[in-house]
């Protein structure tokens, strides 16, 4: 769809990263000149348009670029492009961290949760800083997530091709799961200690289960997480409207039909555990 614009979005250009970009942090940490300077050398050779190239690339990992690395990869991408644009996209600052929190219990090491809070690496404004320093305050793009959610496709294509056009949504792709905290934790506590453990197993297995429990309380519940890691986690480094903010359901007690569905779930997660085991 992009392409009708001129714009071209590449896929495989990274083998670890098939519809992302986010190695492109590497040749940053790296200093990787010369690995960078091929990289878009073959994006310019394969562009729909090689006289008029416009490229969009992405990649979360991006964004725990420092300050000098910034200037480095703009420097570099100067030399192919007459004008650079960042779009960075911001969830709100409890969400981006149970999200954080919930990806490394399921996929990576054992870490607990106040030791998480040193590894990470994320700091909005210093970001944004960062970007407008290098390539200029109206090139820096700051979009709230929970404004474009609703059509994230639709409302991102036309931010990029700065038109009012409407994108199609596109086909359902299972890439990743949103879930919650317990069940990360279940992973984190009781699986990760058996050699045979395998993540995204686990992931398709809490997804099933969540499918036998349509109605679950599991934001009330994670309202009151995030509550309780408020304390532990900078206000400053992030845009105002952005920081967290207590609700009612930050301190409400759930009921006891609300509690009585949440174990049910777990009970059922717990017990569905054992065909993982069994493999």
């Amino acid at each position: 769809m992009l392409r009708k614009y001129g714009v071209d979005y590449p896929v495989n250009l990274f083998p670890n990263y098939p519809i992302q970009h986010s190695e492109l942090r590497r040749f940053a940490l790296e200093g990787d000149v010369e690995g960078l300077r091929d990289c878009f050398s073959k994006l310019a050779a394969s562009s729909s348009d090689p006289d008029n190239l416009q490229i969009l690339m992405s990649g979360e990992d991006m964004s725990a670029l420092s300050r000098k690395q910034v200037n480095w990869l703009v420097a570099v991408a100067r030399d192919f492009f007459d004008e650079i644009n960042t779009y960075l996209i911001l969830r709100d600052k409890r969400a981006y961290f149970l999200s954080q929190i919930k990806h490394q219990y399921v996929y990576d090491r054992k870490l607990d949760v106040f030791g998480f809070l040193k590894t990470l690496e994320f700091f909005p404004n210093d970001v944004v800083r960062s970007w407008k320093e290098a390539i200029g305050e109206e090139h820096v793009h700051v979009i709230r997530y929970d404004n474009i959610k609703h059509n994230l496709q639709g409302e991102f294509g036309r931010l990029v091709t700065k038109t009012q056009d409407e994108f199609p949504e596109p086909p359902s792709r299972y890439v990743n799961v949103s879930i919650d905290f317990m069940s990360a934790m279940i992973g984190e506590v009781i699986l990760k200690s058996w050699g045979g453990y395998q993540p995204h197993k686990y992931v398709g297995l809490i997804r099933e289960v969540a499918q036998r429990h349509p109605v679950l309380p599991l934001s009330r519940l994670e309202a009151q997480i995030g509550a309780a890691f408020q304390a532990h986690y900078a206000d400053d480094d992030w845009p105002e409207d952005l920081r967290f903010k207590p609700t009612g359901d930050s301190h409400a007690l759930m009921s006891s039909e609300e509690l009585k569905l949440l174990l049910a779930f777990y009970a059922d997660l717990l017990q569905s555990c054992g065909t993982l085991v069994e493999e």
